[in-house]
């Protein structure tokens, strides 16, 4: 929540962006990348309506906080 470094999950998806979600009985194979600049500016505001506390991790930050969009 706005350490210094990016945190192990999105090294993990940078290193291999073939991901399994499980959403209850649902399993999808996905691809991640990272978010658009656009697709931020749109995520961001429902993230943190979400989460509040997505703000004050942004704002800690001296980084841009990973962001990742799942596709087929």
């Amino acid at each position: 929540g706005g350490r210094d470094s990016d945190p192990a999950w999105y090294l993990n998806i940078e290193s291999n962006p073939q991901i399994h979600l499980q959403i209850r009985d649902r399993h999808l194979d996905l691809i991640a990348r990272d978010a658009t600049e656009e697709e931020r500016k749109r995520y961001w505001p429902k993230l943190i309506r979400m989460y509040p506390p997505y703000r004050g991790y942004r704002q800690a930050a001296d980084r841009v906080i990973p962001m990742v969009v799942c596709e087929p």
